[in-house]
């Protein structure tokens, strides 16, 4: 007999700001013991659901991390899935663990929206719904067992992940619908005050509540996409395919639409100056197409709207020069790399490849800890080689749109061959975060067959660019237990990171805090710092001295150190 759910004796979460309880004993000290334990929880899971008898098989485990976190059992176990399965969403826990009851996936998914804004989770989108990830912030944290503190978001991501939950609005079921759409309320009233955007929305929102109008949902489910999306979509049409999967999950959204796109009347978001009726090839204004508005444009997301090709493009003469140290085997490596790339050689490596019959593109993967300078030493080889750089941060890439992932995809190689086309010499297109869209292909049988189909066919179009790659990629991760084995083959050339060494972190404290050699070897053998934990004292270190006009002092440089610790690792992602 299948045990009993423990959702009908689930206690609404823990709201923020409760207090935690006095740290238990440190049960679990290695990062190796946690992730033992999580993966064990996993197999329980998979094997029992969500049940009293999970329940009680995982009471013991992961005690500290639980605790640390404030996480209650069910939280745990959805904190789990997203470990070891890479996301967690309601078609993952229905193929994982076959939970299928309306009841059950509800309460997951208000779980995981706790753990998005408690800043555990960060929010994608899914084919009409969401998915989640643990966030970069938790991550580092997992590797760091620092102190965990949640990320204030950007724009740019709160765009994105009302957009992504804007989703729901084409979800069949009225009660997730109304779940995203509170979740995204929640997100513009935490921001409203710090970002402009958050706060028109917040008061289209109750203008259109006013009016008696659902309106506002429109609002919610296309801006973000315009913006995010601007050299694929700059207008939208009543009549197009976005538009029918909104109207097609609700009969009420039809009329919405009406109002939006009416022939007679100005609606209020075109009075707003939210949107703009787009222009015809003839000159004048097209009541079927509908368009961000400049002024809105330029007072509420200036900067983000891509409006031209190359705009990702850095010139190697604006990279600022910088130092970066690392361990001998990494630095051996890495001084072959850039005497391959300086443009004499790269010619002459292209010429015999071409002779030969094979493949010209040169594709790099840089893997390893967070933190040791993957991203900055790609900028670095751009300048000493004289080359631009396209950076390109692959967690942006996934859309919510059916179909849009693999035209970004496309989107990123073709703009790299245009810039390589009108380039003297090879420009480098760098892959920042690859992991978030390049992973393993999936078996397309069972209930989500065509979402998988849909990934899959992503990452076969990466392959393909990477099989006809002319030029040069760099494509960084912290995460390579998901990649495929096709990817790897492709990769001519791999460095993996090391964290650096006690001589190589006391060589970044001198260059980049400018202190006696003897203190830096005295806080490189207390501490394990990266070169990204340094860079954050020095600019902790740069602020006391304008706030306070603090002179140099060891002590107070040590006391900066104990936030800045990384310690052993382990891997996060499916294990062999």
């Amino acid at each position: 007999m299948k045990p009993k759910s423990i959702f009908d004796r689930f206690i609404t979460p823990k709201e923020e700001g409760t207090p935690k309880k006095k740290p238990i004993n440190d049960l679990l000290t290695g990062k190796k013991d946690d992730f033992n334990e999580a993966s064990k929880t996993f197999d329980t899971l998979k094997e029992f659901g969500f049940s009293t008898k999970t329940s009680k098989l995982i009471k013991n485990f992961n005690l500290k991390l639980r605790q640390d976190l404030n996480l209650n059992d069910l939280e745990y176990l959805i904190f789990v899935i997203a470990l070891n399965a890479g996301n967690v969403s309601l078609n993952v826990l229905s193929s994982i663990i076959r939970e299928n009851s309306i009841n059950g996936l509800m309460q997951s998914l208000q779980i995981m929206f706790s753990l998005y804004h408690r800043g555990i989770f960060n929010i994608y989108p899914g084919d009409s719904e969401v998915a989640f990830r643990l966030s970069s912030t938790m991550i580092d944290y997992l590797y760091s067992r620092g102190e965990f503190k949640p990320e204030d978001k950007n724009l740019k991501r709160v765009i994105f992940d009302i957009d992504s939950i804007a989703n729901l609005y084409n979800t069949p079921l009225p009660a997730i619908r109304n779940l995203g759409e509170a979740n995204i309320l929640m997100i513009i009233n935490k921001y409203a005050e710090k970002h402009e955007y958050c706060a028109l929305l917040k008061q289209e929102y109750e203008k259109s509540i006013q009016r008696g109008s659902p309106d506002y949902k429109f609002l919610f489910y296309m801006i973000g996409h315009l913006i995010l999306n601007s050299l694929e979509f700059p207008s939208i049409d009543r009549n197009h395919a976005l538009i029918d999967s909104f109207v097609n999950s609700d009969s009420t959204h039809e009329s919405i639409i009406n109002n939006v796109f009416s022939p007679t009347e100005k609606h209020q978001f075109l009075k707003s100056k939210i949107f703009d009726q787009a222009i015809d090839e003839s000159g004048k204004a097209d009541k079927n197409f509908i368009e961000l508005h400049s002024e809105f444009k330029r007072k509420y997301v200036k900067g983000l709207i891509r409006e031209k090709s190359h705009e990702d493009l850095i010139r190697s003469i604006n990279i600022p020069k910088k130092t970066l140290f690392f361990n001998p085997s990494n630095q051996e490596r890495i001084n072959e790399l850039t005497d391959m790339l300086s443009p004499k050689t790269f010619s002459n490596i292209k010429k015999r490849l071409v002779k030969a019959g094979t493949r010209t593109g040169f594709i790099i993967l840089f893997s390893g800890f967070p933190g040791t300078g993957k991203t900055e030493l790609s900028l670095q080889l751009a300048k000493k080689t004289g080359r631009d750089i396209i950076k390109v941060d692959m967690s942006t890439i996934r859309s919510k749109w059916w179909g849009e992932d693999e035209r970004n995809v496309k989107n990123i190689f073709n703009n790299y061959n245009a810039i390589l086309q009108d380039s003297k010499i090879e420009p480098i297109l760098l892959l920042n975060e690859a992991d978030a869209i390049i992973g393993k292909r999936l078996d397309v049988s069972g209930n989500n067959g065509a979402i998988i189909s849909s990934i899959n066919a992503t990452q076969n179009i990466i392959l393909d660019a990477f099989d006809n790659f002319e030029g040069i990629l760099i494509a960084t991760t912290n995460l390579t237990t998901n990649f495929d084995n096709a990817f790897e083959r492709r990769f001519l050339y791999k460095i993996e990171f090391e964290k650096p060494n006690l001589e190589v972190r006391a060589q970044i404290l001198v260059s980049m805090l400018k202190i006696p050699e003897q203190d830096a070897k005295i806080i490189a053998k207390d501490h394990e710092l990266s070169g990204a934990n340094i860079e954050n004292i020095y600019r902790k270190l740069t602020t006391r001295k304008i706030l306070y006009g603090d002179e140099y002092n060891l002590e107070k440089l040590l006391d900066l150190c104990k936030d800045e610790k990384i310690e052993k690792t382990f891997r996060i992602g499916f294990q062999n």
